[in-house]
């Protein structure tokens, strides 16, 4: 957890963001975002032109293996210098108080006498040292103190009430303040460094585009490591919920894989270059600076050209084709139709004629700003070729003038400026990926040659606004556009959930009930809603495609729609309404209740609690249930900037 000010550190306290699986996301101490607010491809003639090499991930591999070789030469020759410890901040009892014990060459570590023990604050020492060496001589990250003749350790503050967090201090100087059990915590401890040195560069720190970024980057560059190169962490969640926008605050620790493709396609510099290059503490840009503005810059890309990097980047996911893609093929699994925590990874499309083989993405599932679609696609017996046609849903404008003024809106509402990306990716039984030409737009078609031995075969569709939008940290879901589109296949069919073994479809509405399920015959389940288990009653509604499993309950006149997941114990009763795109509610928590007229809507990461009034967004934990700014005054879900989409075919 990136640290700024040292006034968070006891709100801080017992955050855990190091080695083990994040299965709870932390929310920031501090203002909802700790680090001081809350962010030539292709030619437009010839879209398999430059990126044609990507058929073969190990050719396209060892095309890159040079640039990995020469990072070193990303950092000047700096200033040289001694070390020395950075005075405490004078205004800081609490870490005042921790005496200088032990220093390294780049750290100097404070604690009280008896709270630690020697032997692991020097094992600490040599990791760090270890990382530092790693991320600046070998990856090439900006040294801090560079061109200065007074260079400054980082200080390591080790509270026994600590957890892990890293940044800078209010003296602007590196720091790291941990507990004595973060010690021996070795992810832990170079995420919370790569802290240290981020804040060092003075880049990216001031905007509210940008707070997902640190947290982001930081597991990347731990994952960098050698020991850690086969550790995702918690990187599947953007396997699980591609459909978010890039960037998204709910997925901040676990969606660095774009760094890595940047990685493997133009050098570790690529993503060095954003925070060398960012807006400087004296730059008044920095207030609106976001990363892929300037990643835009450093590239000389156009907005199109960032598109294409975007969609290409998109296509890689299908089936993870990266230097290090089989440690990311075994960790996230496949894509197949699944009820655990995978359930919306891979999209299920609602027809529109099947007859015609036309169909379209589900409302809720329509991709965000560089959020995407991955559609398993399943040929005919004996085909030999599978063509897609793309219609996009145009926007022209938005659907609404203004908002409501809840807390992290935009200052504005940009335009829609509808476009997409979008592909199809065939799978070898020999593991190698097959591309179709990357395709833009709102109209195109594409074919694929498939062969009757391949592993799979997937449509992939990302949405690519033509403007460069920023998002700001924690933006709500009725505020960020979607981009539904509508397809039409020859030779394939999407794929769908099977079946509930042994359960049978509802006669009021026609969904799957699972043995294990009870369900009134006065409740409704639509025909793509699931109720795998638990106990849909009364008047209650399943809609679109919503899912009931564990011991959920769904009563009174509740309804859940859009891609809601009910999980645990989780109780929606009375007027309530649930139509979430994210997380199952109950996924982390138990105990939760919506009841009266309580809505949740989108991307929900639903943290506990009871609610019996208001419209909740984004993070949702019992204070959302008392604050105004959070929707706990509203009586009706925000009109969206996104309009409904008319999804009738157009010719």
């Amino acid at each position: 957890m990136l640290l700024r000010r040292t006034a968070l550190l006891a709100s801080a306290a017992g955050l855990t963001l190091g080695g083990a699986a994040l299965t709870a996301l932390p929310r920031p101490a501090v203002d909802r975002c700790p680090i001081g607010g809350p962010a030539a491809i292709l030619a437009h003639a010839n879209c398999g032109a430059a990126l044609s090499d990507r058929i073969n991930p190990a050719q396209h591999n060892a095309k890159i293996s040079d640039k990995h070789a020469k990072l070193s030469a990303a950092n000047p020759t700096c200033a040289a210098s001694n070390w020395a410890v950075a005075a405490t901040d004078p205004g800081d009892a609490i870490n005042g108080a921790l005496p200088l014990q032990m220093e390294s060459a780049h750290v100097a570590f404070h604690w009280k006498p008896g709270t630690v023990d020697p032997a692991d604050a020097k094992a600490a020492a040599a990791h760090l040292e270890y990382v530092w060496s790693y991320f600046i001589d070998t990856l090439g990250f900006p040294q801090p103190h560079c061109g200065d003749a007074a260079k400054l350790k980082v200080n390591a503050y080790i509270g026994v009430d600590y957890g892990l967090t890293g940044g800078t201090d209010s003296l602007g100087h590196m720091g790291m303040w941990i507990g004595p059990g973060a010690l021996k915590d070795r992810f832990g401890l170079a995420h919370e460094l790569t802290h240290a040195l981020q804040a060092a560069t003075g880049r990216l720190m001031d905007s509210p585009y940008t707070g997902w970024m640190f947290e982001s980057h930081a597991n990347w560059m731990t994952t960098q490591l050698p020991e850690f190169r086969d550790n995702t962490h918690c990187s599947v969640l953007l396997k699980q919920y591609p459909h978010l926008y890039y960037g998204s605050t709910r997925s901040r620790y676990c969606n660095w894989q774009w760094f890595e493709y940047l990685k493997d396609r133009h050098g570790y510099d690529a993503v060095n270059a954003l925070w060398r290059n960012a807006p400087g503490k004296d730059d008044p840009a920095r207030l609106t600076a976001d990363p892929f503005t300037v990643l835009r810059s450093n590239m000389g890309w156009t907005q199109d050209q960032l598109n294409d990097a975007f969609g290409d980047w998109a296509l890689h996911n299908a089936n993870w084709d990266y230097t290090n893609g089989a440690a990311y093929r075994k960790s996230y699994g496949g894509y197949d139709q699944t009820t655990g925590p995978n359930i919306l990874a891979a999209t299920v499309l609602d027809p529109i004629d099947t007859d015609k083989r036309r169909y379209a993405v589900p409302e809720m599932w329509a991709p965000q700003r560089w959020g995407y679609n991955i559609v398993k696609l399943n040929p005919d017996a004996g085909q030999s070729r599978v063509s897609v046609t793309f219609r996009g849903i145009v926007q022209q404008a938005s659907a609404v003038t203004k908002l409501p003024g809840l807390a992290d809106e935009p200052d504005t509402i940009p335009p829609p400026a509808s476009d997409w990306r979008w592909g199809v990716v065939a799978v070898g039984t020999d593991g190698k990926s097959r591309y179709s030409p990357l395709q833009r737009g709102a109209r195109a078609q594409t074919a694929i040659a498939i062969r009757p031995d391949d592993k799979g075969l997937y449509l992939v569709v990302m949405g690519t606004p033509s403007q460069m939008q920023k998002i700001r940290w924690d933006q709500p879901y009725y505020s960020i556009y979607r981009y539904p589109w509508m397809v039409e296949l020859d030779g394939a069919r999407p794929d769908a959930p099977a079946p509930i073994t042994g359960g049978h479809r509802h006669p009021n509405g026609g969904g799957w009930v699972g043995p294990d399920a009870k369900v009134a015959a006065t409740a409704y389940a639509g025909p793509y809603a699931r109720v795998l288990s638990g106990t849909v009653a009364d008047r209650a509604r399943v809609e679109d495609h919503a899912v009931v499993s564990g011991q959920a309950q769904l009563r009174d006149d509740a309804v859940i729609a859009g891609l809601t997941v009910l999980r645990g114990d989780t109780i929606v009763r009375g007027h309530a309404r649930a139509a979430t795109s994210m997380l199952g509610i109950g996924e982390y928590e138990k105990g939760i209740i919506l009841s009266g007229a309580a809505q949740t809507i989108g991307d929900v990461e639903h943290r506990g609690g009871q609610f019996d009034k208001g419209v909740s967004y984004g993070f949702v934990d019992q204070d959302a249930a008392k604050d105004p700014k959070r929707g706990a005054d509203l009586t009706a879900p925000v009109p969206e900037v996104t309009a409904k989409p008319d999804y009738r075919w157009i010719p």
